[in-house]
């Protein structure tokens, strides 16, 4: 009799199969060195300090396969000659993807609460315009890049490629539903793609649009043209609070960046800052807010040669009057007349905006007054 025996009874052996003994021996234990491994086998149910190591071993062994299965199922994803698109949907189907959702994150330590998502903004000017030198309204067109997290979208350096361009997915995968709080409006893109969507091997995503806005702009009249006009926006969350994502800019810039093609059209772009929105409480709640101040200057040499110094001529000629006989009628009529026609002339040879309708179309023109009513007699 060996020791299970002496632990648990001699099992009986029937057609080959091995039956348990009699109940009365359930709470005994496996105790035996030598045959640890058959008798916890025969006598499953009376080795509870081995029956659960045994399900672990097996639930491990589980996970082992389903693990190496999908790695299997991942580098068939990265197979030669496939596209972009091919990729990602295969990619989106294994990892079962869902857009409804925000990419994980998790703080540094298991223990830790869950962390906010963070999406690193940056902007980029691309061109900037005025309708004319007095007008307060300015055109803003610039890349804003938005970059952010998400481990679902990690995949392996088996890939030839070094970023998957997700153009084709754009509906199918998560992007910050970022808008713009600003006194203006959009200018519609003159192409229909004007984004950039691309996904690289860590997870990282980089998303690129383009935007054009027509900004109002606030300025001070009682110091006009000496003013210099201020332009404000700002890009917010619609949905998501500050508890579940947050803007901040990329390497912290404190300004923007200028495209090395930047192009200007009457606006002197002096200044400009990249802040955070001051932190308040709204009755929709609490949400990360970024903000961009445009700070531009006028033309002030314009003015000078269109405006001051033809005036400071006028007003002195028409001091000579002063200092004529008072017989001298010819000369203070040739003044006179001199005075009117150079302040007309002078009137009319500044630059001007104006719109009208025409043949169903509203035009804007910009040029000479003699010009745009030449345009509008024909």
């Amino acid at each position: 009799m060996n020791s299970c025996e002496l632990h648990f009874g001699a099992p009986l052996a029937v057609a080959g199969l091995v039956e348990e003994p009699a109940l009365s021996n359930r709470k005994q234990r496996c105790s035996c060195s030598w045959c640890h491994v058959q008798c916890c086998r025969i006598h499953a149910k009376r080795c509870p300090n081995m029956g659960q190591p045994w399900l672990l071993v097996r639930v491990a062994a589980l996970l082992f396969i389903v693990a190496i299965r999908n790695t299997i199922a991942l580098s068939d994803i990265f197979e030669e000659g496939k596209s972009d698109k091919e990729i990602l949907d295969q990619l989106l189907l294994a990892t079962r993807y869902d857009k409804r959702l925000l990419p994980p994150v998790r703080g540094r330590y298991a223990f830790l609460p869950k962390e906010s998502l963070t999406v690193n903004v940056s902007v980029l000017l691309l061109s900037l315009a005025s309708p004319d030198e007095s007008s307060l309204k300015y055109e803003v067109e610039f890349l804003l890049q938005q970059q952010w997290y998400d481990p679902r979208l990690r995949y392996s350096n088996q890939s030839q490629y070094p970023y998957l361009n997700a153009i084709h997915h754009h509906s199918d995968i998560w992007l910050p539903d970022t808008y713009f709080i600003m006194h203006g409006d959009f200018k519609d893109p003159l192409i229909p793609v004007h984004f950039s969507l691309k996904i690289y091997r860590n997870g990282s995503v980089t998303y690129l649009m383009r935007r054009h806005l027509i900004l109002s702009c606030q300025g001070s009249l009682n110091i006009f043209p000496f003013d210099d006009p201020k332009c404000t926006f700002s890009m917010e969350s619609i949905s998501y609070e500050m508890t579940s994502m947050r803007y901040v800019w990329k390497n912290d810039e404190d300004v923007l960046r200028k495209s090395p093609s930047l192009t200007t059209l009457n606006a002197y772009l002096i200044a400009n800052a990249t802040l955070q929105c001051p932190t308040k409480s709204i009755w929709r709640g609490n949400y990360s807010c970024l903000r961009v101040e445009l700070m531009f200057t006028r033309d002030r040499a314009f003015y000078f040669t269109t405006v001051f110094i033809p005036g400071i001529i006028l007003v002195t000629s028409s001091f000579i009057t002063f200092w004529l006989e008072w017989n001298a009628v010819p000369a203070r009529v040739m003044i006179a007349c001199w005075s009117s026609s150079a302040s007309i002339t002078l009137e009319g040879s500044g630059p001007c905006t104006t719109s009208f309708i025409g043949q169903g179309r509203i035009l804007s023109l910009r040029g000479t007054k003699s010009e745009i009513l030449q345009f509008q007699m024909k």
